[in-house]
């Protein structure tokens, strides 16, 4: 069934790819099937399910309500190969990771392993956890109280640390979440929010979705698993309430939450709209289309980079003032390269989780690296997801993030790929030292 459903958005692409549109309408449907189809086979929220999730949400906005304007913006031949190479590299990468699936069919039920007591030391345990909550919230409270007020790029200035931040943030609140759980017998969300809702305020002050769904997710990951049709219902309104969130937080970040109203923009009133362009709207818009077709034009002009882009990867966290003249980012540079929409500050857009390795490689062999990366996160899935077989601190607290992580990378490997680093060096830190110091098992 899954191979069905993935041919027919093939077949939908290349035969239909010339009007994005119509295209478009058909694999809107063809792509909510086969997440809906993978959710009620597996009955957990796999790697796989999210990235298409993700896939979604990040791009059909796009594919359905912009390409008018993209065409008069960036030429229409840009734009529909940069559709092509968004629909195709989905493609590859979904194969890739079925195709592992499809020899792993063990993989296909989830089966939950019975979680240990990790807690030895509750009072330090839990002390040490607000001491992280303290700590992160004053040491950013110029960043939240500027990212309230002001807006996002006023509040820029101060996220020097903010990865760091976000990451041990995240941690912490896995770890008030195992320590309710072990004490209390459940998780307790409500407990978890009051004692963490200052990191919450960090995420919502940053101005940015995604890392307040890495919370929320980090939250509530327990709850993706055996999953009943109930439990699928209350993921749906989970969606519908992230989808409002972070709307807000969009609406909130460039003049500051406490000034900014809804705002969002809404076409439901207006005959001209199908269904689908009603629905995608509400669904976020990243401009993954625009730097696809962006991408497209700078290759056909100036050839491709050849691994410059992607390696970035292997020195970001360089700083510049070891390495002043270390290059930029891909999402950094291009933008520049053709608008004047961003100055020098930090700000970037997003090329999506292909944008690197299509700039990098060209499209032909892009599709062979998806289909290989698509396996790897099958292998992710097994190991971290699905089936943990070494259960401990350190592998909770790296899984818990991973569906974020895959999530945020639909939209830029780069900066989701930062984020992870940073939490699985922090779990490492932590279990090594709490183990130390007798705090946890």
């Amino acid at each position: 069934m899954i191979l069905i459903l993935l041919l027919l958005i093939l077949f939908s692409t290349i035969f239909n790819g010339d009007d994005i549109v119509a295209s478009a309408n058909i694999n809107l449907w063809l792509v909510l099937v086969l997440l809906c189809y993978k959710i009620f086979k597996e009955r957990y929220v796999s790697i796989g399910s999210m990235f298409i999730f993700g896939f979604v949400y990040i791009f059909f906005n796009e594919f359905l309500n912009q390409t008018d304007f993209l065409f008069l913006e960036w030429g229409k031949n840009n734009v529909i190969s940069g559709y092509y190479v968004s629909m195709f590299s989905f493609f590859a990468l979904q194969l890739g990771y079925h195709f592992r699936e499809f020899f792993n069919k063990k993989s296909n039920f989830y089966n939950t392993p019975k979680r240990p007591d990790f807690i030895k030391n509750k009072k330090i345990f839990f002390r040490l956890n607000i001491i992280f909550i303290a700590v992160i919230f004053l040491g950013n409270i110029f960043l939240i109280v500027e990212g309230l007020t002001e807006g996002r790029p006023n509040a820029f200035k101060y996220g020097i640390l903010s990865s760091l931040s976000y990451a041990i943030a995240l941690i912490t609140i896995v770890n008030m979440k195992i320590y309710f759980k072990q004490y209390y017998g459940s998780n307790n969300y409500l407990k978890t929010i009051l004692y963490t809702f200052p990191l919450f305020i960090l995420f919502i002050a940053s101005g940015t979705r995604f890392i307040l769904l890495y919370g929320i997710i980090a939250l509530v990951s327990d709850e993706l698993v055996n999953l009943s049709n109930k439990r699928i219902i209350k993921v749906g309104i989970f969606i519908v309430f992230f989808g409002i969130l972070s709307n807000l937080v969009l609406e909130s970040r460039n003049d500051g939450f406490l000034n900014s109203g809804l705002t969002t923009q809404n076409i439901t009133n207006s005959k001209n709209y199908t269904f689908n362009q009603i629905i995608v709207n509400k669904f976020t818009d990243e401009g993954m289309l625009r730097n696809a077709a962006m991408i497209t034009d700078y290759s056909n002009k100036h050839g491709n980079t050849y691994g410059k882009s992607i390696s970035f990867l292997t020195y970001w966290w360089v700083p510049r003032i070891i390495w002043e003249n270390k290059p930029n980012q891909l999402d950094f540079w291009l933008i520049r390269e053709y608008t004047n929409e961003y100055d020098d500050t930090g700000f970037s857009t997003a090329s999506g989780f292909f944008g690197e390795l299509y700039m990098d490689f060209g499209k032909y062999f892009l599709m062979p690296i998806l289909f290989a990366l698509g396996y790897y996160f099958s292998y992710l899935n097994f190991r971290f997801i699905f089936k943990n077989e070494k259960l401990n601190y350190r592998s909770v607290l790296i899984s818990s993030s991973i569906l974020a992580w895959i999530f945020f990378l639909v939209r830029s490997i780069m900066t989701s790929t930062f984020l992870l680093t940073f939490v699985v060096i922090a779990a490492y830190i932590l279990n090594k030292y709490l183990k130390k110091w007798n705090i946890i098992n």
